[in-house]
Parts: C-alpha cells; sequence; structure tokens
C-alpha cells in the first residue's frame, strides 16, 4: 500500500494555504494537538501529522526506522507544497531536522528534539517504577505540561485552549 493512502493528517484552516506543519512526538498523535492546533494564528493552516503507529495511521513494519519517518513525513511535505514552516516536539523534533536536512524547508522549528543519549538519566527511575507499578511515578518523570495547558498560559505562538475539532485528510488529500 502507498504511504500516502496510510498518513492520515488534520488539517486546522485552508489546507491549500501555506501554513505549519506539526509532527508530533513518540507518545502523541494528531488528536493530541488538537485544542493547540486551533489556537496557532501565526499560519492560514496548521497540518498535524498521525505518525505511523498511531490511531488512523499505517502501522509499523519490519523495515521502520527513522528514515521511515523522514520518509513518510516527506509524503506528507510534498502533498502539502505551501508548506511555511516545520513544526516537530520531542521525537517529532529530531524527524523535523533530519526532513531539514533532505529538502529545502522555509522554516524549521524543533521543540525539544531528543538526541543521544536521550534519557539515559531517567533509566534508573524507570526501572523501579517499572518493579513497583502501584507506587506513584517518580518525581523526575513529572512533567507539569498539564498543568500549564490549564492555566492558560502562553508559549510564544501557542495558547492553550480549547478549540474545535480540525478535518481529517489522508497525505493524498482524499477524506475518509
Amino acid at each position: 500500500m502507498d504511504r500516502a493512502d496510510e498518513d492520515p493528517v488534520d488539517v486546522y484552516g485552508d489546507p491549500d494555504a501555506p501554513g505549519l506543519v506539526v509532527v508530533p512526538g513518540a507518545m502523541s498523535d494528531a488528536h493530541g494537538w488538537r485544542h493547540v492546533a486551533p489556537a496557532v494564528g501565526a499560519w492560514p493552516s496548521v497540518t498535524v501529522v498521525n505518525r505511523r503507529g498511531r490511531t488512523l495511521s499505517g502501522p509499523l513494519t519490519s523495515t521502520y526506522s527513522l528514515q521511515t519517518e523522514v520518509e513518510d513525513l516527506g509524503v506528507v511535505l510534498d502533498e502539502f507544497k505551501g508548506t511555511q514552516a516545520l513544526f516537530g516536539w520531542s521525537y517529532g523534533g529530531l524527524i523535523a531536522l533530519l526532513t531539514a536536512n533532505d529538502r529545502p524547508l522555509h522554516q524549521v522549528i524543533a521543540y525539544e528534539p531528543v538526541m543521544r543519549p536521550f534519557g539515559s538519566h531517567a533509566l534508573p527511575d524507570l526501572h523501579a517504577a517499572g518493579r513497583a507499578p502501584d507506587d506513584p511515578m517518580p518525581r523526575g518523570l513529572c512533567t507539569g505540561a498539564a498543568r500549564f495547558r490549564e492555566s492558560g498560559a502562553r508559549c510564544g505562538a501557542f495558547h492553550f485552549f480549547p478549540g474545535t475539532a480540525g478535518t481529517h485528510h489522508r497525505a493524498s488529500r482524499r477524506t475518509r
């Protein structure tokens, strides 16, 4: 099956207008960005990629790799040729940076991109949490993201508040 049939994206705004493409991190999908994307006013459209292995997207395969992620993102960028900016968060930031090595992009924003040796300091806490599943999450693994979002605080161009749901498009722009 062609990757264009497997890479759905959520588009907020005019899908034909130049805009921002968002690449979520490892623990996120396009649905998780449904409140953020409509709040971004710097671009006339925001397209959020559903990476492989997430709901509505294609499966991970035996040949899956970071290069596969870069190639998948290339399919989306080829479809949305007017992309003005590429935003990647966490693992999505790494994908965005590697994609920028392969093609010219007007702007790349990588927020907390994952780089080696990512997370080695957290391994002892993760192992301890695995051995004691009823204990609360170790302090070092908690983040203030949920409290930040709930507070309505501003961070750069993003303002967190409930928005409207986006429309689902496949990278080939066929609707479900």
